[in-house]
């Protein structure tokens, strides 16, 4: 595994560092190359250039990239990463299934068409990205964004040690904003592959002194709360007067002959109530009589002669009713 991690990273930096691919203008920490502004612009040259694959994913990983690097350690801020027009300023990007590289050194790249290339397929260059296409995207990068905002190849300086042996490319800059950094994302000798496009400590360093971070707003000083003022003459409390007289309130008087509430009487005769006298003779209720002869209810009599109720007779004349008038 670690022979093929070697061999990997090999093939990588011998197409970066090929003559094709080094930076076309001034390199290493130019001064002249700082950009004067904190806001640069980014747009796409050619966004989907492939119709069987689009990039939008890993577009969003190279501003991804970006933002939680160089932008989050300095005072710059990448903004747009929309698609180019025939004006725009700032950094402009091409697609290309080629060798990453940039045109130009820091400010030099505003408003260059193609001023960076970037390879998003690795189809044809560098086919051993493609099972990790993602860590190749980033790690080549934070690269070239670092030669977008000033800063050479670090194996450039005078002062490498000899056991960096990756060739120089390009020219050199005027300024050593740190001492030498092994770790540096901008140098070839760094362990991995340009530090995995994570920034060691001495490049953000270098780049807080070239792009310092913005300074705090101040915080709003807090109304600070009335002190007490000095009273010349302070009103004070009335002080509790002795009374020379005081009124005293009347104790309790011993009644010399207090009046007993009055004990109860004996009664001499008291009035008993009548205690239950038992009946010699007590009357005993009247038992049932059996009736010898008891008297029957009268039967109904069969009349002889019945009364008839007289028959309704037929009126020879019967006397007609009135008529209506």
């Amino acid at each position: 595994m670690n022979q093929w991690k070697v061999s990997f990273f090999s093939v990588l930096l011998f197409f970066i560092c090929s003559p094709t691919n080094a930076i076309e203008s001034r390199i290493f920490g130019l001064t002249s190359a700082m950009w004067e502004i904190t806001e640069i612009p980014v747009c796409w040259e050619n966004p989907n250039a492939d119709p069987k694959n689009t990039d939008k994913t890993e577009r969003a990983w190279v501003k991804e990239a970006i933002d939680t690097t160089w932008g989050r350690h300095s005072g710059l801020t990448f903004t747009g990463w929309g698609t180019c027009e025939a004006g725009s300023l700032g950094i402009r990007i091409k697609i290309e299934d080629t060798g990453p590289h940039v045109k130009g050194l820091g400010s030099d790249l505003d408003g260059l068409k193609n001023g960076m290339v970037l390879n998003l397929t690795f189809e044809e260059w560098s086919t051993a990205c493609q099972s990790r296409r993602q860590y190749c995207i980033n790690a080549i990068t934070v690269h070239e964004f670092g030669h977008a905002i000033g800063f050479a190849h670090e194996q450039n300086r005078g002062d490498t040690p000899p056991e960096c042996d990756a060739e120089p490319q390009g020219g050199d800059g005027d300024v050593y904003l740190t001492e030498y950094d092994p770790n540096s994302v901008m140098n070839y000798c760094t362990p991995g592959y340009t530090g995995d496009g994570k920034l060691s400590r001495l490049d953000i360093d270098g780049v807080q002194k070239w792009y310092p971070l913005p300074e705090p707003e101040p915080q709003s000083e807090p109304t600070p709360l009335p002190l007490p003022v000095d009273d010349p003459e302070p009103t004070l409390l009335p002080l509790p007067v002795d009374d020379p007289e005081p009124t005293l309130l009347p104790l309790p008087v011993d009644d010399p002959e207090p009046t007993p509430l009055p004990l109860p009487v004996d009664d001499p005769e008291p009035t008993l109530l009548p205690l239950p006298v038992d009946d010699p003779e007590p009357m005993p209720l009247p038992l049932p009589v059996d009736d010898p002869e008891p008297m029957p209810l009268p039967l109904p009599v069969d009349d002889p002669e019945p009364t008839l109720l007289p028959l309704p007779v037929d009126d020879p004349e019967p006397m007609p009713l009135p008529l209506p008038v």
